[in-house]
């Protein structure tokens, strides 16, 4: 269900509620016991929030979102010792996402335009034990509290330059948060 009011010609602010349902893929169902599909493993259900603001004219666009995920048994990732590379998946039972993006594209000047989009992301689990260990309350793993993009172009009908940066956040290598990954950037 979304909502939609034009303030200023050809700028909105919105609302949206939506589900989603994700199926285990093949792949995910690998039972870690042994052979066949994991039996435990169910799909995830998340109800999605969200509250924002876009807009464009001629040389700009922009948007603006804040959103929440409330998530039953998220799929998370998770390696077997002695079997390094090879990934199976459980459920997690509640987690959360929250998180702000925006994002802008602007021509500034005829064939030159600058683009932006930066989201931070606020992720953790609600309600997760494993094991007789509670990892309530902690980010969930494998995603960056913040990620960059900006790109400066030069565009022409036949020929182009670019150059961009990627920047990436910290984040956790597991659900207990003892092992973190610094962030990282590349220049393109």
């Amino acid at each position: 269900a979304g909502l939609s009011f034009e303030f200023i010609a050809n700028n909105n602010v919105y609302a949206r509620i939506a589900t989603s349902f994700e199926s285990p893929t093949n792949s995910e169902l690998a039972n870690p016991s042994g052979g066949g599909f994991n039996p435990g493993l169910d799909p995830a259900e998340a109800v999605n929030y969200e509250l924002g603001i876009k807009g464009e004219s001629t040389r700009l666009r922009y948007e603006l979102v804040a959103f929440r995920i409330n998530l039953q048994d998220e799929l998370i990732a998770f390696e077997l010792p002695g079997e390094s590379g090879r990934s199976f998946f459980r459920n997690a039972g509640e987690s959360h996402r929250n998180g702000v993006e925006l994002s802008a594209d602007w021509q500034f000047l005829p064939h030159w335009r600058a683009s932006a989009a930066y989201t931070y992301a606020d992720y953790e689990f609600e309600n997760f034990t494993r094991d007789a260990r509670d990892f309530s309350g902690n980010a969930t793993p494998g995603i960056p509290d913040q990620v960059f993009f900006g790109e400066l172009a030069y565009e022409r009908r036949r020929y182009y330059a670019r150059l961009n940066t990627n920047l990436v956040g910290n984040q956790f290598a597991d659900d207990a948060n003892s092992t973190r990954v610094s962030g990282y950037g590349l220049l393109n």
